[in-house]
This record gives C-alpha cells, sequence and structure tokens, in this order.
C-alpha cells in the first residue's frame, strides 16, 4: 500500500529532483530498514562458525566500514559542488532577492529556491503570460519580478516554445531573446545584464541600478 501511495503522490518536483524531494515518502522507512538490516546481520553473525570469539568483533568491523564506504567515497576529492546548476544558482538567486523587498513577490519556477536561498516571497510561475498572470498580478498579489531558470530556459523548442498557443511562457521567451523584446502590455519591462540566455530576470523598475540592500 505505501508504495502504491509513494507512486500516485508523484508531481513535477519528483521529476525535478528524483533522487530528493518532499515526495519520497519511502524515506519514512529507513530507520525500520536500518533495524531490521542490523537485526539480520547479527542473526547470521551468531550462524557462523568462527575460528574463535574474537572474530566477531572482526566481521561487525569489517561490515561497518563497508556500510560506510559510499559516504568515504563521497568526502574524498575531487568533491562534489554544492551547487546543483542547473537549475539552482545561489549567487543570482541571491542577488536578485537583495533587489527585492520582503513584502514584494518574485514569480519564478523554482520559487522553493527563491525561498530558501534568498529569503523573499515567491509564487509559481503562471500557465501562461496572459490570462493565469493577470489574474494574480491584477487580482490577488502585484507580481513584481519575474525569474526564469534553465528549468524554463532550457525546455524543449519545438513541444515547448514553438507549438504551445501566443500565450505560452515559450513563446514570451523566444521573442524576448530572439527580438530582444517584451511584449509591451507585460507591466514587467526591465531586464539587467547578464543572466541570459540561461536565466531571465524581469522587473518592473531597474532595481539593480539602486543602491543595493542588506543580504537577507
Amino acid at each position: 500500500l505505501f508504495i502504491v501511495v509513494q507512486a500516485l503522490d508523484q508531481t513535477r518536483l519528483a521529476v525535478i529532483s528524483p533522487d530528493v524531494n518532499s515526495e519520497n515518502l519511502l524515506v519514512l522507512l529507513i530507520p525500520l530498514v536500518f533495524i531490521y538490516g542490523v537485526s539480520f546481520f547479527f542473526t547470521l553473525l551468531d550462524q557462523m562458525k568462527l575460528p574463535a570469539p574474537e572474530w566477531r568483533y572482526v566481521v561487525a568491523g569489517a561490515f561497518i566500514i563497508v556500510s560506510c564506504l559510499p559516504m568515504i567515497f563521497t568526502l574524498l576529492p575531487p568533491s562534489i559542488s554544492p551547487v546543483s546548476f542547473p537549475p539552482y544558482y545561489p549567487p543570482s538567486i541571491q542577488t536578485i532577492s537583495r533587489w527585492m523587498k520582503p513584502n514584494e513577490l518574485v514569480m519564478s519556477d523554482v520559487p522553493w529556491a527563491v525561498a530558501w536561498y534568498g529569503q523573499r516571497q515567491s509564487v509559481w510561475l503562471s500557465l501562461n503570460a496572459q490570462n493565469d498572470f493577470f489574474d494574480l498580478n491584477d487580482n490577488y498579489k502585484a507580481v513584481n519580478a519575474l525569474y526564469l531558470t534553465p528549468e524554463t530556459m532550457d525546455a524543449r523548442f519545438l513541444s515547448d516554445w514553438v507549438l504551445p498557443h501566443n500565450y505560452s511562457w515559450g513563446s514570451f521567451i523566444l521573442q524576448a531573446i530572439t527580438r530582444n523584446q517584451i511584449p509591451p502590455s507585460f507591466p514587467l519591462q526591465k531586464a539587467p545584464p547578464g543572466f541570459l540566455p540561461e536565466q531571465l530576470f524581469l522587473s518592473d523598475w531597474a532595481r539593480w541600478e539602486a543602491p543595493q540592500q542588506p543580504p537577507p
């Protein structure tokens, strides 16, 4: 039953980060797996015919070393970068967060990263750049900035950018990159240098030209 629930509980978060995500319910079974595994090991150890009782400590020590090998190999050089880019790049997120005030809203395709690394209010990217965006912007809370990562910028060209309707984010990005133009009706028109083509940041005014706020 638990495996069935795990399978039915999958969303896009499981696609973005298949190994570590909040939907990995099987992680709740890890304590039971450890208890069962250790009990099973000592059951086998009691059944082993060893030359002397002291050999039990040798076998147990070897078991512990083998169990720790994955962690040991992880700690050995070359070290793995803690930055999971793409799509997450904390320096960029912290930079744009310093441009925003705590009560302002950022729309992003990785809102959890903006909230975690930047300590700023963030909402998930709307379904399209027209009706859904303006419904949120006009009726709930004004969107002061848009931050897109390779999660969206590196999407499939044909199926995600060309085939969808004209108001999709794909066509929005395509127009911004190829024509260097933002749709006139879109409220976020200002873009700082240095983000394209891997990332896109749009704001309601040129915040990067103002004095920097302290880090969040």
